[in-house]
């Protein structure tokens, strides 16, 4: 049975949060490691802000990413923390 999970996209200067439904957090893990499991939010992340990321910002793991997420997580295994890479020859 799946349940919703808090997770975070840590881009090094902030974050992106969502909810991941999945049937557990190895799950999440296993399948999109740059993605950070919370077991609690954080104390500026409010009720009415869960509320809203729930509603908004969800996403099943068996069903194909949002293409902003799948852009942002494209990066491979660790991701590249959101950053555009340079240009040849700069």
């Amino acid at each position: 049975m799946k349940r919703c999970y808090l997770t975070c996209y840590d881009y090094g200067t902030g974050g992106i949060w969502l909810f991941v439904q999945a049937r557990s957090k190895q799950e999440i893990a296993a399948r999109y490691p740059q993605l950070t499991v919370v077991d609690r939010a954080p104390a500026w992340l409010t009720a009415a802000k869960q509320t809203w990321i729930a509603a908004h910002v969800t996403v099943d793991l068996d069903e194909p990413l949002p293409a902003w997420l799948a852009v942002l997580l494209a990066d491979g295994p660790t991701g590249n923390r959101g950053r555009v890479p340079a240009p040849s020859g700069a």
